[in-house]
């Protein structure tokens, strides 16, 4: 009779795990039979209790004895050879990244049915259907998306701007400060609905304006690139001495003293230069970079929900007032870490913003 080899303690539990813990039904039934053939049970007999043919019993009991383990699972077929190869595949994906205008078609976006008559035409086909050319992108990572705009700098000077930029921003061993600062206004009061329970076809309502007595107001933000901190202030008005009472407001959040490196979000325009003190010769100096703003800004979108309630009355936490933090009431209590100047360090002369703004050097 038709018998498995011994088998070892350990191989014994192994197959009793497999049983109790495997989810493939044939795996399991495959061991069922070894643990069968082990306690004594003839190969018709386990046919019965496995609801399998004697031979294929036979077939699983001299696998086992010549393979081990290796014979309870089984191989799949290798199946038919695939009928896109590699360079198919890829080259659908290249046509669908490409602009159609480029192969001739007074279109400006694929669809599936163009994309399949495009393949075949270029000869990268012969025939496909269009569920296939859906698959193939979907393997491939390459969705239907949204276009978006983009922007290009005209400035002679822009990738050396980029550079030195990329060079502050990267800085893994002792960075420096790193500052990003730019307003955003006018920021005015109005509800957002946002989401919350409610029966159907009964939507909880709010008002869908307020009356605006206090007018509107600016929001001069800054962001510390290294420590990932924002903070802020708002200002009625968006002029140069508020943008420079801004810069100010930065260099408080630096008690300690320091080297600031300034990115501004936007260029600068000449009246920042007429704030206070008449016709002073300006005695500071920053580093003003309107090509690149690095880090990128925050969405504005989310920071002008946050400053109406919503449907429970939340509102944007209270940020500070440049004249609060001279006079210590700054309820940003939490000060960055500050760092110390560079040695060999000289002061880039870029724009001039008056005699009441303070020093930025930059290498």
């Amino acid at each position: 009779m038709l018998r498995v080899r011994e088998l070892s303690v350990s191989e014994g539990q192994a197959l009793s795990r497999l049983v109790r813990r495997t989810r493939d039904v044939t795996v399991m039934k495959r061991a069922m039979v070894v643990l069968h053939s082990h306690q004594g049970f003839s190969p018709p007999k386990i046919a019965q209790m496995v609801w399998w043919s004697e031979d294929w019993v036979r077939r699983i009991i001299k696998d086992f004895n010549r393979m081990g383990r290796d014979a309870l699972y089984p191989r799949k077929a290798p199946g038919a050879p695939p009928t896109f190869t590699r360079e198919h595949r890829q080259a659908i994906v290249d046509l669908a990244l490409s602009s159609p205008r480029d192969h001739g078609m007074p279109i400006q976006t694929w669809s599936l049915e163009r994309l399949r008559d495009a393949a075949i035409h270029e000869g990268i086909v012969e025939h496909i259907g269009k569920e296939t050319v859906r698959q193939i992108l979907h393997e491939e990572a390459a969705s239907f998306q949204a276009v978006k705009t983009w922007k290009e700098s005209h400035d002679p000077k822009f990738k050396e701007k980029l550079k030195r930029i990329r060079e502050l921003t990267d800085r893994r061993h002792n960075p420096p400060i790193v500052v990003a600062a730019d307003e955003m206004g006018p920021i005015s009061l109005r509800p957002y609905g946002g989401r919350a329970w409610a029966s159907k076809g009964r939507p909880v309502r709010i008002r869908a304006t307020y009356t605006r007595t206090q007018g509107v107001r600016f929001l001069m933000g800054a962001y510390d690139f290294y420590h990932d901190r924002m903070f802020g202030w708002t200002s009625r008005r968006k002029r140069g001495v508020d943008w420079a009472k801004h810069l100010r407001y930065i260099r408080s959040k630096y008690p300690g003293g320091g080297r600031i490196y300034l990115i501004p979000g936007q260029p600068q325009r000449p009246h920042d230069a007429q704030v206070s003190g008449g016709g002073r010769a300006p005695r500071h100096r920053v580093r003003a970079h309107p090509d690149e703003r690095v880090p990128p800004e925050p969405d504005r979108d989310a920071l002008r929900q946050a400053q109406g309630p919503g449907p429970h009355g939340e509102r944007l936490p209270r940020l500070a007032d440049p004249e609060e933090v001279a006079a210590g009431r700054d309820p940003m209590a939490e000060r960055a870490p500050v760092g110390r100047p560079e040695k060999g360090q000289t002061t880039l002369v870029v724009t001039a913003l008056g005699p009441e703004s303070f020093s930025l050097p930059v290498r």
